[in-house]
């Protein structure tokens, strides 16, 4: 189990790392950005949070952007 989440501990740090070095050289060409990451404790949290008009209004936005 140690090692599990030793490997798991090491994956976050590395997504981290590369969203931080994106950031950074969006930030480097001026280009201007807000992000909002979240989080959920469990699968079940993100279950409760992701209801049926919520994935609605996401594959709306999708389809939005795809046209532009």
């Amino acid at each position: 189990m140690a090692d599990r989440a030793r490997k798991l501990y090491r994956q976050l740090q590395d997504e981290a790392s590369r969203q931080f070095i994106d950031a950074w050289h969006r930030a480097g060409r001026g280009e201007t950005f807000y992000e909002r990451p979240l989080a959920f404790e469990s699968w079940d949290a993100l279950a409760r949070f992701l209801t049926g008009k919520l994935i609605g209004s996401f594959r709306s936005f999708r389809r939005m952007l795809a046209r532009h």
